[in-house]
């Protein structure tokens, strides 16, 4: 056998056994394996189509419902509210505050702060919903200090603090459009409202791009921004630098074979604003992932619907 040959066989093997172990672990503990065995019918029974589809598929970034409230954990309490605390309380104190004081100083904090999920224009979407259950149900916020943005009246004034929470961050333009359009119960801008009210404002974001995230940073100086964990070039699929495949030759290759496919199927083969990642957030897949996961079209079985697969 051909060694090349014998390398992508024994990569198949091996990415396939790492698949059934991702299942047997709830690892994917949003998918189906009968939509996994799907999608991959995609493609022909060609090794080296096989090979590509199977690469593609293993190098998921996947984060279960369990990494995400992990994600959601660090971002708040051992970012925002952590760092919170040590500006106002242990800098000062040269750093003597003993640890009682200290978690007193935490959870009056967190007491005062109101959480709210990033809604695509307050529409109740899956991920937003979510963010709510992992927040009340799994962190033990208080159940009245999360809600939406057009439910924020005089009763939240006396805070100091707002979170903004979301899964993930791709182009950046959700975050950006609700920062600069989202209105409080009384039709002020809620920007606004943290300003009025002297609230500090955070936006804790699990994974986002790190360059478009850098964007946000300028565009939006009024709002903190945290994010868990970025992804950066070397992550996109199609990257020059990308570590989904072999070597850049190899990446090129794969390229011209999903070009083809997808043209030939009617896909769209780059993601929102031309992104090329493969993110998959429990049972939530953003735009801007490869549409060759989300996207419905004649013939094409996708790996996990979102809200419009079908157009």
């Amino acid at each position: 056998m051909d060694s090349i040959v014998f390398q992508h066989q024994e990569y198949i093997d091996k990415a396939k056994k790492a698949i059934n172990f991702y299942f047997a672990c709830n690892q994917w503990s949003g998918l189906k394996k009968s939509n996994v065995d799907n999608w991959l019918a995609n493609f022909s029974e060609d090794l080296l189509h096989k090979y590509y589809a199977i690469r593609l598929l293993s190098q998921l970034l996947y984060y279960s419902e369990n990494d995400m409230v992990a994600m959601l954990s660090e971002g708040i309490f051992n970012g925002v509210l952590s760092k919170e605390v040590l500006l106002s309380c242990q800098v000062p104190s040269g750093f003597k505050m003993n640890q009682q004081d200290l978690q007193f100083e935490f959870r009056m904090r967190l007491n005062k702060t109101l959480f709210v999920p990033l809604l695509d224009s307050n529409q109740p979407y899956e991920s937003g919903n979510q963010i709510s259950r992992i927040l009340t149900q799994q962190l033990r916020i208080p159940t009245p200090q999360v809600t939406v943005s057009t439910q924020i009246n005089d009763n939240y004034n006396s805070l100091d603090y707002l979170i903004i929470v979301d899964d993930c961050i791709g182009s950046g333009d959700q975050c950006r459009d609700f920062w600069n359009e989202a209105r409080v119960s009384n039709g002020n801008l809620l920007s606004k409202w943290c300003e009025v009210n002297n609230i500090k404002a955070y936006y804790v974001v699990l994974i986002g791009y790190e360059d478009n995230i850098k964007k946000l940073e300028k565009d939006l100086p009024s709002l903190n921004i945290c994010c868990v964990e970025l992804l950066q070039e070397e992550h996109k699929i199609f990257s020059e630098n990308s570590v989904i495949w072999h070597d850049s030759e190899e990446m090129k290759e794969a390229f011209k074979f999903f070009s083809g496919i997808t043209e030939e199927f009617g896909l769209e083969l780059l993601g929102y604003n031309d992104l090329d990642f493969a993110v998959i957030m429990h049972k939530n897949i953003p735009d801007w992932s490869l549409p060759m996961f989300w996207r419905k079209v004649p013939d094409w079985d996708i790996l996990l619907e979102r809200k419009n697969s079908h157009g």
